[in-house]
């Protein structure tokens, strides 16, 4: 695992994960969709989603040194060898939406709301139907505490679990 902190962003706290993967991970991710685009012939689309985590988004630039790698960067690097899979843009559909609840301040996995945009991004370059989110009835978990409070201490347990309201 990469390394991890709590800290405070504004009006809350957050549990970040650091990204430490490289372009070379994904470069390589990427050479496997193309064997399988190539493998699987022209009838079947093939289609990346590369999932950010928070670290990209929320991460305080005080924290951002040379030692932690770009998500994104590495994101980009895929993009440049794919041959016929079509990536989507989870970063910039997430990006646009940072200021929603589209991941927990307690896990690294993203809430249903920032699943949601991605599948609409897939589904819209897909050419597949899609349910807008007004179709969907929202469900509240007040009571939520993901992974990343367990990678803490007590004290920051306490602290992210009384900042956690709703599980979305």
């Amino acid at each position: 695992r990469g390394r991890g902190d709590v800290y405070k962003r504004q009006d809350h706290k957050r549990a970040i994960n650091w990204f430490n993967g490289y372009a070379e991970q994904t470069e390589a991710y990427a050479e496997i969709l193309n064997q399988y685009q190539k493998d699987l012939g022209d009838d079947v689309q093939c289609y990346s989603i590369l999932a950010p985590t928070n670290a990209s988004f929320y991460t305080p630039a005080a924290f951002q040194d040379s030692t932690l790698s770009s998500e994104k960067d590495c994101m980009d690097a895929a993009e440049k060898v794919f041959q016929g899979v079509i990536p989507i843009d989870a970063y910039g559909v997430l990006k646009e939406h940072t200021a929603e609840p589209i991941y927990a301040r307690t896990d690294h996995h993203w809430f249903q709301l920032g699943a949601y945009y991605v599948a609409r991004a897939f589904a819209e370059q897909a050419d597949v139907p899609f349910a807008d989110l007004t179709t969907y009835k929202k469900y509240v978990e007040d009571d939520f505490v993901g992974s990343m409070a367990y990678y803490t201490n007590a004290v920051s347990y306490t602290h992210l679990r009384a900042h956690e309201t709703e599980l979305h």
